[in-house]
């Protein structure tokens, strides 16, 4: 035999023993999991968010007269209602003001009377050219101006009136007061700092922002956020706030730099529970309840582009399946989308996945 043949036939009877080997090889096992149904489950979407607490109306309060600080009837930090007396000024000379305003209108009440008088007297005489016209008009010129002068000096009463008003300075609404920067019996004036500033705490508003696509896919816009959004809210210790609350604003233009709309939604707080500055965790629920998929949590994986489950085929294949995830209750997630009721899906064992390698379903007893 010609021995440059050799080592062609040495690698030809390899490849056919390797043949051999691997054509006569036992199949690999069927791979046993733990699956599930997808089942249907009715619940409410929502969506969580961060919010800041807001007074709905916070005032600095400002004299609008001069004058000494008579009194102060209440006290740093005090729940006062609206209408409530916060500060007196000295009244004295705006009372004067008024009593002088009154006077001159009734002076010219008396003038305004006689000339009305007289140009109606001569008036009548002119008819039976007794008098000239000139005399006449005169009479009538002087009766206007006395009107003309009553029409200012009520203005001046009104104005005068206004002032007497400001020396008494009210709470405009119902309100909590804040330190107090001015005491009895100081001088102040229109151009004062704020005496004070008061701060309405019930009801309350809690801003937060919406993304652009959460409102279009759970809402489709702003009027149907109002309409159909219950809001409900956590705070910064993690308790649940038992008020539930409603939408109250949304802004007129989404934000192009974070592409969220802001909102704010209105919370009564009785309690003073919630305090302007703070923050608090939102939630955000539809009203109209909808009938997802439902599966155990434990299907649910995670990776770095997000939530996917192993659903197995007829041909017993686990296939990768990503998910968009709803609400987790009871152990049971519900999912957006990507799943279909009926759908077998592997809760245990995702290990066992290989290649080639069959999976074979053992199903989760019922309770």
């Amino acid at each position: 035999m010609n021995q440059n043949y050799l080592p062609y036939i040495c690698l030809g009877f390899l490849l056919s023993l390797g043949s051999m080997t691997y054509a006569g090889a036992p199949e690999m096992p069927p791979s046993i999991v733990l699956a599930e149904k997808v089942g249907m489950k009715t619940q409410q979407i929502s969506r969580t968010y961060i919010g800041k607490i807001e007074a709905i109306s916070s005032v600095n309060i400002l004299p609008r007269v001069s004058g000494i600080i008579e009194a102060i009837p209440v006290k740093e930090g005090q729940v006062v209602s609206q209408g409530t007396v916060l500060f007196e000024i000295e009244k004295i000379r705006y009372q004067a003001a008024v009593q002088s305003a009154e006077s001159k209108i009734k002076q010219l009440d008396a003038e305004i009377h006689y000339a009305q008088t007289t140009y109606d007297r001569q008036n009548a005489i002119l008819k039976e050219d007794a008098i000239s016209k000139d005399e006449v008009d005169n009479a009538k010129s002087t009766l206007d101006k006395l009107m003309a002068q009553r029409s200012a000096n009520e203005a001046d009463l009104i104005l005068a009136k206004e002032d007497l008003a400001y020396c008494t300075i009210k709470a405009p609404f119902t309100g909590k007061i804040g330190r107090v920067n001015f005491h009895q019996g100081q001088y102040i004036t229109p151009t004062t700092s704020s005496l004070a500033s008061i701060t309405q705490l019930d009801p309350i508003y809690v801003r937060f922002n919406i993304s652009e696509q959460d409102l279009q896919e759970i809402f489709g816009n702003p009027t149907a956020l109002q309409k159909e959004a219950i809001v409900k809210i956590q705070t910064a210790n993690g308790a649940d706030y038992q008020e539930v609350g409603s939408i109250a604003i949304t802004d007129n233009m989404v934000d192009t730099g974070t592409d969220t709309l802001t909102v704010w939604a209105k919370f009564d707080n009785p309690d003073s529970i919630l305090i302007p500055g703070g923050i608090a965790t939102v939630k955000l629920i539809k009203k109209e309840e909808k009938n997802l998929p439902s599966i155990t949590l434990s299907a649910v994986q995670h990776d770095q582009n997000g939530a996917f489950v192993y659903i197995i085929n007829e041909q017993g294949q686990a296939m990768r399946t990503p998910v968009t995830l709803g609400e987790i209750e009871n152990k049971k997630q519900t999912i957006l989308e990507g799943l279909n009721e009926g759908q077998t899906v592997i809760i245990d064992g995702v290990h066992k996945i290989r290649p080639g390698v069959k999976i074979v379903p053992q199903f989760k007893k019922s309770n």
